[in-house]
């Protein structure tokens, strides 16, 4: 079937539909990666957005178990500018297609892939919708304006994506020792990190985003985990509060939009980059005076984030940055060992060196936490 792309910035282009072919819209994101990964089906970042994907190929498959983030996908549409590759499949239903299907996601194969590839690179971040003719396409387009509250139609997404109660995170059914308390905010949390952190030993109990501080000391948990998720940190007044008020009496680990939500609670600003950062080949280089952080030569990191940490506010805050992005020079890290925080832009997800390394030094943080109340 013949769809149609528009960004608000003027450009339509034609394609056909890929496994569902509805109307859909909201901000169209370029993730840049040479390999597709199938993760973004579920990552919570991606709530109500159009996710344009420039992998050569997609395996037209569904996630596997391991794969999932969340309790279901998040997105809108999902735009594939490579070929969709033919694996073996046990069952017709495992196919990609179908997966967007039955979850209503619009699928979308432009016609002219490089150059909606060179637009987006161009224009950044911008809403678009996708439909049936060009006409519909821009009455979608001029319909309210679309400013970035009324075109997604959720002013805080984290209310509508976080967990209404308290729950212990076991997906594996893991029986490793369980060391460490961890309480996890659901500030749109992906279950990747809850994974890794499993796996050195956090018995994890993850609460709705809007918890008391009261309520989480109570759990007396050894370390705090923020991490996430889709939406505008200046509108997550309530979760900047909490966080502010947990400084200092427990360890805190701090990725995606939690990385943001702590640089508001210490009273740092941040800003939008010219240049979004999504993509899983994102490169990161530690601060030279940084050496509990491995690889002086830099490290390949995930990141689904369009907006920074202010480095000279969070250096004013007395918090030191340990990476950065050396294409923009970006905060790509920063912690206090008196708060014993840590914070990090991108994700935690991966099973790698570097991001087993990062996550040490939060358990490290939790032991030396743990000598001082002994």
């Amino acid at each position: 079937m013949k769809l149609y792309l528009g960004l608000v910035t003027g450009e339509i282009f034609p394609g056909k539909a890929v496994g569902y072919s509805e109307e859909t819209f909201g901000e169209v994101i370029l993730y840049c990666s040479k390999k597709f990964h199938h993760e973004i089906l579920t990552d919570p970042v991606y709530f109500g957005r159009i996710v344009v994907s420039d992998s050569p190929a997609v395996d037209n498959r569904q996630p596997m178990f391991w794969e999932i983030e969340s309790y279901s996908p998040h997105l809108n549409g999902l735009v594939i500018l490579g070929k969709l590759r033919k694996i073996p499949l046990q069952n017709k239903s495992d196919d990609l297609k179908e997966y967007l299907a039955v979850n209503s996601i619009t699928g979308f194969k432009p016609e002219q892939p490089e150059k909606l590839k060179m637009v987006l690179q161009k224009r950044g971040l911008v809403f678009g919708a996708i439909s049936f003719s060009p006409n519909k396409v821009k009455k979608m387009l001029s319909r309210g304006g679309f400013s970035k509250r009324t075109f997604n139609k959720v002013k805080d997404p984290i209310k509508a994506l976080s967990t209404p109660l308290e729950f212990y995170w076991d997906f594996n059914g893991n029986h490793i020792e369980k060391r460490y308390i961890v309480v996890a905010y659901d500030l749109g949390l992906p279950y990747s990190i809850l994974r890794n952190l499993s796996r050195f030993g956090c018995d994890i109990r993850v609460v709705p985003a809007d918890v008391p501080p009261e309520e989480v000391i109570a759990l007396k948990p050894e370390g705090i985990l923020l991490a996430g998720g889709p939406g505008n940190p200046d509108d997550m007044g309530y979760a900047v509060n909490n966080i502010a008020r947990l400084l200092g009496l427990r360890p805190i680990l701090a990725t995606g939009l939690g990385h943001n939500l702590l640089a508001l609670s210490i009273g740092a600003k941040l800003e939008r980059l010219k240049n979004p950062h999504f993509g899983s080949d994102i490169k990161v280089e530690r601060e030279t005076w940084c050496n509990g952080i491995p690889g002086k030569n830099g490290y390949r990191t995930n990141q689904t984030h369009g907006i920074g940490v202010n480095r000279l506010s969070v250096e004013q805050a007395g918090f030191k940055v340990t990476l950065v992005n050396p294409e923009d020079g970006s905060v790509e890290g920063y912690d206090n060992e008196d708060y014993l925080v840590q914070s990090y832009a991108f994700s935690l997800g991966k099973r790698d060196y570097f991001t087993s390394s990062c996550i040490r030094r939060f358990i490290d943080c939790m032991e030396s936490h743990r000598a001082r109340r002994n």
